[in-house]
């Protein structure tokens, strides 16, 4: 099925549809879908320092600057990366090249993703979504529980995430330590798609940030961010700073997608 135009508009715009929470609403949600479980968890909203820092030696890539002041609602998030039986019950079947129902769903476009999202809201009649960004760092750091890691969950890699795997295949979820939030995967095994566009950080504080509004100047293409690095990539990848960029419409076996409400 072609990718709805007026779909594609909507999302261009940055205008996808959210849902909103009381303090009082913050609540685990758990959903079944065919027969599929998957459970969303509550992240409280509350005001951060988005991107790289040098701090205690820290690496720090260029467009992980400036660190801004960044603000965020209420939202849930999947305590869970997407798996393969959570996309084969909302789709029906899974792409070439997935392993198996435990493992995160791979060689999926940012397109696909929207595809399952549309599907997955139509069987549901909620409004699940990509993250922004600024959800993803901020669930990744830990809400307001962090402890301003480096990595999710750890100043260190190794237990929380995974990595460094040459065969470029994705591993069962939740293998490693959670974060702070019951977050499994925020660093390492798939990247995850975000809802929008790869763009240059600005300085100024910002609220419920939605990205760009236009492409940036020479790009060929409209790229859109992905973040926690994969099993296929070195630790740096994975922090919870680091920014990654893919075509929306181009897929691989190490890049996913997380839910959020």
């Amino acid at each position: 099925e072609a990718f709805p135009q007026e779909l594609y508009d909507v999302l261009v715009a940055n205008k996808v549809p959210r849902e909103r929470y009381k303090i009082t609403e913050l609540k685990p949600e758990t959903f079944t879908v065919n027969g599929v479980k998957f459970e969303m968890l509550p992240v409280e909203g509350g005001t951060f320092l988005m991107g790289g820092s040098e701090q205690k030696g820290q690496v720090t890539r260029e467009d992980e600057l400036p660190q801004h002041e960044v603000t965020l609602d209420h939202f849930k998030i999947g305590k869970l990366e997407v798996t393969q039986a959570l996309w084969e019950a909302v789709m029906g079947e899974v792409p070439y090249g997935n392993q198996g129902p435990d493992y995160p769903i791979g060689n999926v476009s940012w397109y696909d993703a929207q595809a399952f999202l549309r599907q997955l809201n139509a069987l549901t009649g909620r409004k699940f979504r990509l993250p922004t960004e600024a959800e993803c760092e901020y669930a990744a750091r830990g809400g307001k529980k962090t402890h301003v890691y480096v990595y999710a969950g750890s100043p260190f890699p190794q237990g929380y995430a995974q990595y460094g795997y040459d065969d470029m295949r994705t591993r069962p979820v939740a293998r490693y330590s959670p974060n702070e939030l019951g977050l499994y995967d925020m660093s390492g095994n798939a990247w995850e798609w975000c809802q929008y566009r790869m763009g240059p950080y600005s300085s100024v504080e910002q609220r419920d940030p939605t990205g760009p509004a236009s492409v940036r100047e020479n790009d060929q293409i409209d790229p859109r961010v992905m973040r926690g690095g994969s099993v296929a990539t070195t630790p740096d990848k994975c922090r919870v700073s680091n920014r990654g960029e893919f075509d929306p419409g181009r897929f691989r076996t190490t890049i996913g997608f997380r839910l959020v409400l």
